[in-house]
């Protein structure tokens, strides 16, 4: 299995940490005048997450590896003249996503912060990038990092573009197509939906991000209002219900949020290989907005179907709800365990601790089980069963594409090996 695994878990439960006192901090002075601008406190929540977890994986990854920093013994000079180069390659990226999300309706409607944290990633690039780039490079380098360097596979694509353009318009084919075929090679492939994947899922983390705090703050305020304590005890249960599952959401989406922001040599984090097929890419977006809500709700949502509560009993309510939030526990734990590595269709190394030294997909069965408890009615109506019964389908089959994906790692071959049930133990 992979070296310093680890410690990937360790830094995830200190995300938890940083999240659980910093939100406590926020509901509790909330009125303080620098609590006052929200999108500077989200953004202030999610820096501060990424700096102790980056701080602890730094300490504990020097400490367990002697050679975890080797400097570069190229002169200084070179080494600065490729953080340039590479930094430039990069900017057109980096800018075609801050345009989108600068200007682009979707996000000018409803979605400030998406912006206002897009505004201050773009600016730090351009600060501190060559920086970054340089200390990276000087004390970060190998031949295993630049066989797959984003930076260098940009310069290739950037080459190939151009020297397609010119044979064209030079009338010289043959040599286009060479250069076409190029572009289609698997590792550049690879870069391009390695940013792909981190531009959709991080804009939509965000837009997660913003929902469940603003429905946390909005339970706190009830919760320490005056008519609380006239709530009968089953309303207060429910109060707390709220309280603890937003709260596991938040944590959810922010480690999320930065596993799709950071990739680092530092981390070993970096992407080592992408699900290329439509298959895998299908059951992973349809999962997702848009598509969940303009398309795969519109022919298999229970919610549209209806149906009338089965449960009638107060005490077994109670029971149901805190089965779900145990259920949650277990979801947002597999995230808290995957870290920096946390991440759709893409392979950031194999982590066997936590629930995943248990099943191989433990976010996903625990996610299952818990939407047939939260949506009980739909044991009402035989069709409302049959539409949860599909999106169940839905997770088995983005197990199995992620499988067939992973299986082309002998470390996660290694893995199924030792941990042999996929979804529930001893059973299946």
């Amino acid at each position: 299995m992979e070296k310093n695994n680890e410690i990937y878990s360790y830094s995830g439960y200190v995300a938890v940490i940083v999240i659980i006192m910093m939100t406590i901090l926020f509901m509790e002075y909330r009125d303080f005048s620098f609590f006052s601008d929200r999108n500077t406190f989200l953004f202030l929540l999610i820096s501060t997450t990424l700096f102790f977890m980056v701080v602890y994986e730094f300490i504990m990854r020097k400490y367990k590896d002697a050679q975890y920093i080797a400097k570069n013994q190229v002169e200084n000079s070179k080494i600065l003249k490729s953080s340039i180069i590479r930094f430039s390659v990069f900017f057109p990226v980096y800018f075609l996503f801050y345009s989108i999300i600068s200007h682009h309706y979707y996000f000018a409607n409803g979605f400030g912060f998406s912006k206002f944290f897009f505004n201050i990633l773009w600016y730090s690039y351009l600060i501190v990038g060559v920086p970054y780039i340089y200390l990276t490079l000087k004390f970060k380098s190998g031949q295993k990092y630049e066989f797959n360097d984003y930076g260098v596979l940009l310069i290739i694509l950037y080459k190939s573009i151009f020297l397609i353009i010119k044979n064209y318009v030079v009338g010289n084919q043959p040599q286009a197509e060479k250069y076409l075929k190029r572009i289609k090679n698997k590792r550049i492939k690879k870069i391009l939906l390695v940013y792909l994947v981190n531009f959709f899922f991080l804009t939509l983390m965000t837009k997660f991000l913003v929902n469940e705090f603003n429905m946390l703050e909005k339970t706190y305020i009830e919760m320490i209002g005056s008519n609380y304590e006239y709530y009968s005890f089953q309303r207060k249960y429910y109060v707390w219900y709220k309280i603890l599952f937003h709260s596991l959401f938040l944590i959810d989406v922010i480690i999320a949020a930065i596993g799709y922001m950071v990739a680092s040599r530092w981390l070993d984090n970096r992407t080592r290989s992408v699900d290329m097929t439509m298959g895998g890419w299908f059951v992973v977006l349809i999962a997702y907005p848009p598509m969940n809500g303009g398309f795969t709700d519109q022919f298999i949502s229970f919610n549209r179907i209806g149906g009338h509560g089965v449960i009638t009993s107060e005490i077994v309510m109670m029971i149901v709800l805190a089965l779900i939030i145990c259920l949650y526990f277990i979801y947002v734990w597999s995230t808290v365990a995957l870290g920096f590595k946390f991440s759709n269709l893409t392979n950031r190394g194999i982590v066997d601790r936590g629930p995943y030294s248990i099943i191989r997909h433990p976010a996903y069965t625990s996610k299952n089980i818990a939407w047939w408890l939260e949506n009980s009615y739909i044991l009402s109506n035989i069709w409302a069963m049959i539409a949860m019964g599909i999106w169940n389908l839905i997770y088995v089959l983005r197990a199995i594409t992620e499988e067939n994906h992973l299986n082309k790692d002998n470390g996660y071959k290694m893995y199924c090996k030792k941990v042999k049930y996929r979804f529930i133990p001893k059973i299946l």
